[in-house]
């Protein structure tokens, strides 16, 4: 029987508070056992998304965990009193995976970026981890294909699934399919097949430390990010962090932070 790691409620967001080496035993136990865990990520800047796509919060109901992904958010739970081991963002999780992967030879599937993309991130991954069996799907499909996708994944019979596919596609996507789905560890992991292949740089540690990962992104990709980060910066720091206080301070237990988000217009 695996030991469930505790679970902190904060304001309607769920966050399973786990060490990094309880991360590593709880992941290896989940495929060990067969079970079947899906993770998630939360960050400050994925909270605006639930406002711009109103099916989100939907998607999320059937995800077994939510890392804290971001270190701002984990620098908000610690600042309102919560006991938090520690901040594991998805690429230490997916890095901590391939780890895991290569030491007990688990089947990993990369799932998701270009057809080009998702070969070197396989090339690169394969020279790093030589013991893992490695394969690879681009995220580039309609609903069509969808069916067909899973099949090929059940083919695969992949341990390990890291979904590296934009909102909310890839959550509808593991919403609709998870059930048929045979993996063990399905992780919602942003753009870290873009990391893997070389595409996309890491944030210095300095730069994650200071919670600043979403500034060094922006300074990267200014064009495609502005009118995206800028505005969610000024929701979060004066629209929902003043929020919190006040209702920290009344103690109203109605406010629900998935809520504030849905109901921005």
């Amino acid at each position: 029987m695996i030991k469930q790691p505790q679970i902190i409620n904060f304001y309607g967001l769920t966050f399973t508070n786990i060490s990094k080496k309880e991360l590593i035993d709880f992941s290896t136990e989940i495929v060990q056992s067969g079970q079947k865990k899906i993770f998630h990520g939360y960050s400050l800047m994925f909270l605006p998304k639930l406002k711009s796509n109103p099916n989100l919060l939907n998607y999320l109901q059937n995800i077994d965990h939510f890392l804290i992904d971001g270190r701002g958010i984990y620098l908000l739970l610690k600042f309102f009193g919560e006991n938090v081991k520690e901040h594991i963002s998805l690429p230490d999780f997916a890095e901590i995976l391939l780890e895991l992967s290569n030491q007990n030879s688990f089947r990993v599937l990369l799932f998701g970026a270009s057809e080009e993309i998702n070969k070197k991130a396989k090339e690169n991954v394969s020279k790093n981890y030589n013991n893992i069996e490695l394969f690879g799907i681009n995220g580039y499909f309609s609903e069509e294909d969808e069916e067909h996708i899973v099949d090929k994944i059940n083919d695969i019979k992949a341990d390990i699934i890291l979904i590296g596919i934009s909102t909310p596609k890839k959550e509808k996507f593991t919403f609709d399919w998870a059930n048929r789905i045979n993996s063990k560890i399905i992780v919602h992991c942003g753009g870290v097949i873009d990391i893997l292949a070389g595409k996309t740089r890491r944030e210095p540690r300095i730069i994650k430390y200071l919670a600043l990962t979403w500034l060094y992104r922006l300074v990267l990709e200014p064009k495609r990010l502005f009118k995206i980060m800028i505005p969610n910066f000024f929701i979060i720091m004066f629209g929902l962090v003043p929020r919190i206080i006040l209702n920290k301070l009344v103690r109203r237990k109605d406010f629900s932070i998935p809520n504030y988000f849905t109901k921005i217009k």
